[in-house]
């Protein structure tokens, strides 16, 4: 049985999601992916520029909320979306990114900021999972 990418949890105040990959890389993909779904993003048709990041950190968790901050911070400094990503992950510490940025219309629930709050990347049936709070 192939597990959910992702899936909203209920939480008291916040945004929450359990996010599933067989890898680091898909981990981080699904909990994007989740992320973009809960938050009620939605891209224009429009322009799709080319965008390559590097990122890092001193520990897996760390990366995840590096990363799912980098999406917010386009979203919110230069109404973007990253699209359409390829992700490296690095030994845990290092991720290189190659996505699309496409103009943001909508935003149905906005969200402050990923937190620490439960966070830890944990092993699971078929790779790995990790539960994600957002402070909206």
């Amino acid at each position: 049985m192939a597990l959910e990418p992702y899936r909203e949890l209920d939480h008291t105040a916040d945004l929450a999601l359990k996010a599933h990959g067989r890898d680091l890389a898909e981990l981080f993909r699904n909990a994007a992916d989740g992320m973009i779904a809960i938050a009620g993003y939605e891209p224009e048709v429009g322009p799709r520029l080319a965008r390559r990041l590097r990122l890092s950190a001193p520990d897996g968790e760390t990366l995840l909320v590096t990363w799912l901050e980098e999406i917010l911070s386009q979203a919110e400094a230069e109404h973007t979306l990253l699209q359409d990503y390829t992700l490296r992950v690095k030994n845990e510490t290092g991720l290189e990114v190659e996505a699309v940025a496409l103009p943001l219309r909508r935003i149905a629930k906005e969200i402050k900021a990923v937190t620490f709050h439960e966070l830890a990347i944990r092993p699971a049936e078929g790779g790995l999972e990790a539960i994600i709070v957002f402070d909206v």
